[in-house]
């Protein structure tokens, strides 16, 4: 379904069609990085959310497994912590 030859745009499009959701419903998940700022601006340009992670692609990864709230900080600092909720960082 994903391809990696297409643009976000496309891709987000399709997955949104395929899980039979609005755009405005998809949340993508990115590294919070510089070097990620194109496509986190490209995301949201096409109307999907984002939800930033300061690190752990394996827990970016999980985070689509589950239905969590956006609140929800999946940093490894606040893992390390046991504070999953009410992060402020």
């Amino acid at each position: 379904m994903i391809d990696l030859d297409a643009s976000i745009e496309e891709n987000i499009k399709k997955v949104a069609e395929k899980l039979n959701k609005k755009i405005s419903e998809m949340v993508c998940v990115a590294l919070k990085r510089d070097y990620n700022a194109d496509t986190i601006a490209e995301i949201r340009r096409v109307g999907a959310r984002v939800r930033l992670i300061d690190d752990g692609d394996v827990a970016g990864a999980i985070a689509t497994c589950y239905r969590i709230p956006a609140s929800i900080c999946l940093s490894k600092r606040c893992q390390r912590r046991r504070r999953f909720s009410g992060c402020r960082h």
